[in-house]
C-alpha cells in the first residue's frame, strides 16, 4: 500500500494525482515543501531508521523509494521565475518583457529534451539588457543581451532560446565549446524554430565539426537523423555530468567523431 504524507504542501498536487505505482509495503514517504525552499525528504523503511535528504540528494534515497520520488519530482520542477532587468537600457523594456514569456513557455520543453538522472532545473534566470557589443551571454542563470542587437534585430527571439538552453545545459567545468553551442543551435534552429538547413549551411569543402554553432548544429541534427534519436540527450548527459571526453561520440553511436563527419561532409557533396 502506497503512503506519502504531505507536510504542508508539496507543489500544489495532493497525494491522489501521483499515479506512479505502489511503493514495497511498509515504506512510508514524508514531503515537506517550506516556502519556496527545496522539499524536505524522508523515507521511512520498515525496521530501519528513516532516512533524510533534500531535493535533488538523489544518491542518498533508499532503493525502495527511488524511482517512485524521481518519477514524482518530475511534477512542478520545470516552473521557473523569470526577472527582468532593465536599468540600463530602459527602452528594451516591451522587447524583454515578450522574451520573458517565451522563455517560461520554452524552458519546460527545453529541460525536456536535455534532461538526465537526477537533474534538477534553475528556479529562476534573470534577463539583463545592456549596452553592449555582441549579441548575448549566459553566466549560470543570468543572461545578457544587448541592446543596439535587438534593436537591429527585433525578430531574433530565437537569440533567448539559444541562451536558456544554456542555463537549461548547467554544465560545470571546461566542455568543447563547439559541443556547447553545437548543441544549443540544434535545439534552437532544429526544434524551436524549425529552420534547419534552410539556415544552417555546410561548405563540404571548408567547414569543420568544430566550427560549432550553425555548423555543428546541423552535423548533430544529420546524427539524429541517421537513427540515433536520443543522441542530444546522451551528448548532453555526459557533459553535464563531466564525462565527455574523445570516445563519447564512439559511445554513443559506434563511430568516432572523424568518422561520422566523414559521412555527414559526403551527404552535403551529394545535395
Amino acid at each position: 500500500m502506497r503512503t506519502v504524507y504531505f507536510l504542508p504542501v508539496f507543489f500544489i498536487l495532493s497525494s491522489a494525482a501521483f499515479c506512479f505505482g505502489e511503493l514495497p509495503d511498509g515504506v512510508k514517504i514524508v514531503i515537506i515543501q517550506e516556502g519556496k525552499q527545496p522539499a524536505k525528504i524522508a523515507v521511512e523503511l520498515p525496521n530501519k531508521p528513516a532516512v533524510n535528504f533534500a531535493e535533488g540528494e538523489w544518491d542518498k534515497v533508499p532503493a525502495e523509494a527511488k524511482a517512485y520520488l524521481a518519477e514524482m519530482f518530475r511534477f512542478g520542477r520545470t516552473d521557473v521565475e523569470v526577472k527582468l532587468d532593465c536599468s540600463e537600457s530602459p527602452d528594451s523594456k516591451e522587447w524583454g518583457e515578450n522574451a520573458v514569456k517565451v522563455v517560461k513557455e520554452q524552458f519546460p520543453k527545453l529541460v525536456k529534451i536535455l534532461d538526465s538522472e537526477g537533474f534538477q532545473p534553475a528556479k529562476s534566470i534573470t534577463l539583463h539588457f545592456k549596452k553592449m557589443d555582441g549579441v548575448a551571454y549566459t553566466a549560470g542563470t543570468e543572461i545578457t543581451i544587448s541592446e543596439d542587437w535587438i534593436k537591429k534585430h527585433p525578430e531574433d527571439i530565437g537569440m533567448v532560446v539559444h541562451e536558456t538552453i544554456h542555463v537549461v545545459q548547467a554544465y560545470r567545468g571546461r566542455m568543447p565549446s563547439w559541443v556547447t553551442e553545437g548543441i544549443a543551435d540544434y535545439i534552437r534552429f532544429y526544434i524551436y524554430e524549425e529552420t534547419g538547413d534552410r539556415v544552417c549551411p555546410v561548405n563540404p569543402d571548408r567547414a569543420k565539426y568544430t566550427d560549432s554553432y550553425r555548423t555543428t548544429a546541423a552535423f548533430f541534427n544529420w546524427i539524429v537523423l541517421d537513427g540515433r534519436k536520443d543522441f542530444i540527450t546522451k551528448l548532453n548527459e555526459r557533459c553535464r555530468n563531466r564525462q565527455y571526453s574523445d570516445t563519447v561520440f564512439f559511445d554513443l553511436t559506434g563511430k568516432s567523431v572523424d568518422e561520422l563527419w566523414n559521412e555527414f561532409i559526403e551527404t552535403r557533396r551529394k545535395k
